[in-house]
């Protein structure tokens, strides 16, 4: 494995198939953007060789066949790319917002009382304070389209639980260090859960089975237990909230 180094970026070889291309070592928004937005280019530029480009926190992982294209045009490519960064050009679209139901505490979200306590706040002030916020989704994560966001807007990280759960049921609000998560699966974790949505996220049979992408936003209001199947079986896609 081999790295080149510029001001902006590190670029590091995987196998002779491989790029991968950092902005930073550390979560910021700056290279968030960045990860993104060479990737959009890459995949929209449609340069032969060029497989593909997935970006993640920090980084875009770039896959090329290494008989049509070599490495330093790729290369070359990238730092031509970033020279034009554009925070309003990350994304193909402009951003969708979601609007979430979720049922907080008891059975729904075993862990919220816990969080109250880490945070120092009641139940109450913990979930006023979780639904303030809209929420971007910095990465589409596994099972199938789980959506990482950015952090809540709380004073200190929130501790992960010692031994996770073999089994955490999907619609699941959870949360971890600086960031929150749905669980679309029925799924082991170890995020504390504060609450669950009885909408449904994804669905197995469209390609993709998420309507929501990075970029997008999600906003989250709390209902009455008594209300959780007035939502149960409506798409994410449903509530929507349409924009000018």
């Amino acid at each position: 494995m081999t790295k080149s180094i510029s001001k902006t970026m590190e670029l590091v070889d995987c196998g002779d198939s491989g790029i991968l291309v950092e902005f930073s070592k550390d979560f910021s928004k700056t290279a968030w953007q960045k990860a993104h937005y060479v990737a959009n280019l890459i995949n929209e530029s449609n340069v032969k060789g060029i497989l593909g480009a997935i970006p993640t926190y920090c980084s875009v992982y770039i896959h090329y066949n290494c008989i049509q294209i070599n490495n330093k045009q790729i290369k070359d490519f990238v730092k031509r790319s970033i020279q034009e960064f554009d925070s309003t050009r990350c994304f193909h679209k402009s951003p969708q917002r979601f609007r979430i139901p979720v049922v907080f505490g008891g059975e729904y979200g075993e862990d919220l009382e816990n969080v109250g306590l880490q945070l120092s706040m009641s139940a109450e002030q913990v979930i006023d304070l979780f639904c303030s916020k809209h929420y971007q989704i910095v990465c589409i994560g596994s099972p199938v389209g789980v959506p990482l966001l950015d952090a809540p807007p709380f004073n200190k990280k929130i501790k992960r639980l010692e031994t996770p759960r073999t089994k955490v049921p999907n619609g699941s609000i959870g949360l971890g260090g600086t960031q929150a998560n749905i669980y679309t699966l029925d799924s082991p974790g170890g995020w504390q859960l504060i609450g669950k949505t009885p909408v449904q996220l994804i669905n197995l049979e469209d390609s993709p089975p998420a309507p929501y992408k990075a970029g997008d936003y999600l906003e989250f209001f709390p209902i009455k237990e008594g209300e959780y199947e007035k939502y149960k079986g409506q798409s994410v896609d449903e509530l929507k909230v349409e924009t000018e």
